[in-house]
């Protein structure tokens, strides 16, 4: 919701508004409804607007909101973003392929070899817990430790929690293995090496 629409353009506590530094300029953040092997895909959206990539994030600062067609100053800054879940549906704004773009020259096996204590996240275990007004989050997670690169055990459900903020600062490396998963819309990320997150036996 925090990219959508007229209201994220004009930001809040959380975002900040067009222009705002939001993370690390590794990150960045785009919206692409006609990807190729996107599962979503459209030639255009649900008002017959042409879908396309949109980076919404760029170097760590909020480039764009997703526009509809009737929210935007000019034909060329709308967004394709309105879909239909079905023909018999009303069209609404919503990402199709959200995702952080990866790092080409980066892979899994690079960012593990990180030194230090590092726990390597491998699976969620539930849903988020989020505070939008914050954006304070944890979330349900398992994996394993690693120790200078090497398995140091694993752990079962613990809570990662953090702020969405300091998340997104504390991004220092992205790897190439870009993956999706579906949810209203789909949503991708590669792995991720982060600093300022904690593991936590309890949500809070």
């Amino acid at each position: 919701p925090g990219l959508v629409g007229r209201e994220a353009a004009a930001g809040g506590a959380l975002l900040g508004g067009v222009g705002a530094t939001l993370g690390t300029p590794r990150i960045s953040i785009v919206d692409d409804g006609a990807r190729p092997d996107g599962l979503l895909a459209a030639a255009f959206d649900g008002e017959g607007v042409p879908c396309g990539a949109v980076t919404l994030v760029e170097a760590g600062r909020l480039a764009r909101p997703l526009l509809a067609w009737w929210e935007s100053d000019t034909p060329a800054s709308a967004t394709g973003c309105m879909r239909r879940a079905s023909w018999r549906d009303l069209p609404r704004r919503a990402p199709t392929h959200l995702h952080l773009l990866p790092d080409p020259e980066v892979s899994p096996r690079d960012l593990l070899a990180a030194g230090g204590a590092v726990a390597y996240v491998i699976d969620v275990e539930g849903g988020v817990r989020a505070d939008p007004a914050s954006g304070t989050f944890a979330l349900p997670v398992s994996g394993f430790a690693l120790l200078d690169g090497r398995d140091a055990g694993g752990f079962g459900r613990r809570w990662l929690r953090g702020n969405l903020r300091h998340w997104l600062t504390g991004v220092r490396a992205l790897g190439r293995d870009l993956a999706f998963v579906a949810g209203d819309g789909m949503f991708g990320a590669p792995s991720l090496l982060c600093e300022g997150l904690e593991l936590s036996d309890a949500a809070s």
